[in-house]
């Protein structure tokens, strides 16, 4: 792909790659007394090599821009560290993921500001940081470099400028959204969504399991515990060859074979296979690792018909009318269009979705279920003033 020339904004400020524990020492010491520090994180995770890989990570402070390097030097323990202090504050767009990446480094960053939920909640109809950039600040980011390959060294020039712009930018991005925020009056909502990233922890699969939740759906308990197993056959390999299991072998052919074993004979004929995989003696494997998983599953007796994730029965949900469902509806909608009146239409569609509304309306969900305690004392309070006397689900 050809890219312009670039224009570096970075050149206006001082920039270091660190790779060293030399290096390490000395940019925690001089980040060691800063109020705030901008933060990203690159990584690759199932799309280059194997597993989830950090790659680099990005601080901007006090007009100096870090680029560290993981991959080239020990962990970078003491600022892993820094990112714990919670009298430090992390500037961070849509952290989901980096903290995920983190958090798998045994760091556990504390005083997250989320330029992405902020937004948000400031009725921006699009969020993403480029979008955001080019609507407050008129500065465009080339994204198509995000998708690049950062297990490789050395870095392109374009990686290390993407790296830096990323961080560098969102301090003014920042302090732009908590003016609207203070002119909005809603700042008890953005430091309450913020203050949720210091207890957020992704949800980790159990050892052994290879599978995922939208599988549990899709597939009774029987043939889930056979995919298990070719999944685990696939990931044993990814992991001896450092290829994401894609590059192994293609989900859509273990699928094949879940449904149709005999699919197996036509190995070395069968695409989306790795080239080390074709050969008979993994074949045999496969085939024996399914054999052995079939027999295993019809002694534990696995249901074959029902789906592997449970339902809760009807039973368990209150009884409501259809004609009550609608009442509730009706107030749950009226709710989000006094929000959406006040506040804006996408602020009301991210405080009180179109699902949420559903589920509270038939029962399935109570208001105490809805995230954030502000969510729930704004809604008691609208529906107070709209319809007294009504109780909401």
């Amino acid at each position: 792909m050809h890219h312009p020339a670039p224009v570096n904004p970075m050149t206006a400020y001082q920039t270091s790659y660190i790779y060293s524990p030399e290096g390490v020492a000395n940019m925690v010491e001089f980040l060691a007394n800063a109020d705030e520090l901008a933060l990203d994180v690159e990584f690759d995770r199932e799309r280059f090599s194997y597993g989830t890989t950090i790659c680099l990570i990005q601080v901007f402070a006090n007009e100096h821009c870090f680029l560290v390097d993981p991959m080239q030097g020990p962990p970078p323990e003491a600022l892993y560290r820094l990112f714990e202090n919670p009298a430090i504050q992390k500037i961070m767009h849509a952290p989901g993921e980096d903290l995920q990446v983190l958090h798998l480094q045994k760091c556990f960053p504390l005083n997250v500001f989320d330029t992405e939920r902020t937004a948000r909640l400031l009725n921006y109809e699009s969020f993403s940081l480029a979008a955001l950039l080019k609507e407050t600040n008129g500065i465009s980011l080339n994204k198509a470099i995000q998708k690049t390959n950062w297990t490789q060294r050395p870095l392109s020039e374009w990686q290390i400028q993407y790296a830096g712009e990323d961080v560098i930018s969102l301090p003014g991005l920042r302090n732009t959204l908590i003016k609207q925020v203070h002119e909005k009056n809603i700042d008890k909502w953005v430091n309450e969504e913020n203050k949720a990233w210091d207890t957020y922890r992704a949800i980790e699969k159990p050892p052994g399991v290879y599978t995922h939740r939208d599988d549990e759906k899709k597939y009774s308990q029987f043939d889930l515990f056979r995919l298990n197993e070719l999944l685990a056959f696939r990931d044993h390999f990814a992991r001896k060859l450092n290829k994401p299991g894609y590059m192994v072998l293609v989900r859509e052919l273990i699928d094949q074979m879940i449904a149709e074993p005999t699919i197996l004979r036509q190995w070395n004929t069968l695409k989306g296979i790795h080239p080390s995989l074709r050969n008979d003696h993994c074949m045999n494997e496969l085939q024996n690792r399914l054999r052995r998983a079939t027999e295993k599953a019809e002694k534990l007796n696995l249901s074959k018909t029902h789906p592997a994730k449970k339902r809760r029965d009807a039973g368990s949900y209150p009884q409501i009318s259809l004609e009550q469902r609608q009442i509730n509806e009706e107030i749950l909608l009226a709710i989000k269009a006094e929000i959406a009146l006040r506040w804006g239409t996408h602020t009301a569609a991210y405080i009180l979705s179109q699902k949420a509304i559903r589920e509270m309306a038939a029962g399935t969900m109570k208001l105490a279920d809805l995230p954030f305690a502000y969510r729930q004392t704004l809604i008691r309070e609208i529906a107070a003033e709209l319809k007294p006397g009504f109780l909401l689900p």
